[in-house]
């Protein structure tokens, strides 16, 4: 797919397959030929800013677009891939089951339709709504791989990839506003909201299941878009940590998870993400480390291991059961982070006093003795 500025085409799919192919071509493949100009780079990811916020969540269905498509049967409608034209009655029934199966537009999934309908050939054996159904989850996963590419791609502690210094800076300060947008919190829920259980009850209560030769590719592309997703938990914290809100949700939320679901690769990538979010040894094993470490939050909110501590301390209560308690403190991700916020407490204290922002521990100006780290953790 060439490298330009996006198509007229709005569907679900295609300003996403587009998307996908403009970033891989600035982050990852610009070595392999002359470099492209940088605004189309810039002009495409603010199209796509306002996306990334709201993610994986659909533009809501529209009572006045449903009438004017169903009037598109007998006095025709204007769509931007075609221009006017009258449509059928079975590509208008097609649109209006996938708008309420996905609560999107119905202008959106008229046009899904119609690029279903020219991605046919590609699908043997699929007929056009099942096409368009598999567009649709392929549209998510390109979303969620062109937003890990870029999130991975902004300056940080952790690595640095091939890409000139103007698209990093670019990327970089794309990102620092998703976050500040909400974005992390954003993933989180998509992970909560977006999973395979529901996807597949939701395709079978419409009879929207593909045969068995599409099933597997089918489930195989929602797994995939959903470890995409935490892996921009996962790169996001990597590269620049993680704020107090997001922390403390994250380790509440994967704290009361474990035990209850397989450990798979998506536990994993938050696991790591909670571990990063919690690691200072970059003061000592680069030679700007203190310099990159004051930008983490761990250093930059002076309020955070204060919270982590009280989040991450055993119960004080004699009267908690003994079960609560278990419960608290027995979780392997628990001690995980625990170990974690002690060697970085460890790493603080040895850095040079002029290195770091002394966080607060406890109350207001409170010093960052081992003592007490030693006492809590």
């Amino acid at each position: 797919m060439d490298i330009s500025e996006g198509t007229a085409t709005e569907d679900l799919w295609t300003p996403y397959k587009e998307l996908v192919a403009v970033v891989e071509g600035y982050l990852t493949r610009e070595g392999n030929g002359p470099p492209y100009a940088v605004h189309t780079f810039e002009a495409v990811l603010r199209r796509h800013k306002q996306t990334f916020l709201s993610l994986l969540k659909n533009p809501p269905k529209n009572p006045t677009s449903r009438d004017e498509i169903r009037r598109g049967i007998s006095e025709g409608v204007n769509l931007p891939s075609i221009g006017r034209t009258l449509l059928s009655k079975e590509l208008v029934e097609e649109a209006i089951i996938l708008s309420d199966m996905y609560s999107v537009n119905e202008y959106l999934s008229l046009e899904l339709v119609h690029t279903a309908q020219r991605q046919a050939p590609r699908h043997p054996g699929l007929p056009r709504g099942l096409v368009a159904v598999v567009l649709y989850y392929d549209g998510k996963r390109s979303l969620a791989q062109a937003l890990k590419e870029i999130v991975m791609a902004q300056d940080g502690v952790s690595w640095s990839i091939n890409a000139r210094d103007e698209i990093i800076k670019y990327v970089t300060r794309y990102v620092e506003q998703l976050v500040s947008g909400g974005l992390l919190g954003a993933c989180l829920d998509a992970l909560q909201t977006f999973s395979l259980g529901a996807e597949l009850e939701l395709l079978q209560a419409n009879r929207a299941l593909p045969p068995r030769s599409h099933y597997a590719p089918l489930v195989d592309t929602i797994e995939t878009t959903r470890k995409l997703l935490a892996g921009v938990v996962f790169a996001a914290s990597a590269q620049r940590g993680l704020s107090r809100d997001i922390l403390l949700r994250l380790l509440v939320e994967q704290t009361n998870a474990a035990g209850q679901r397989e450990f798979d690769e998506i536990s994993l990538s938050l696991h790591m993400a909670l571990l990063y979010a919690l690691d200072l040894s970059v003061l000592h094993r680069r030679e700007d480390g203190e310099e990159l470490a004051k930008k983490l939050p761990l250093i930059q909110d002076p309020e955070l291991i204060s919270a982590l501590l009280d989040e991450l301390a055993p119960p004080t209560n004699p009267n908690q059961s003994a079960a609560d308690a278990g419960e608290k403190t027995s979780s392997g991700i628990r001690a995980l982070c625990q170990l974690s916020l002690g060697l970085a407490l460890a790493a603080l204290n040895r850095a040079p006093q002029q290195a770091c922002v002394t966080p607060r521990m406890g109350g207001a100006g409170a010093s960052l003795a081992p003592a007490p780290s030693r006492g809590r953790i």
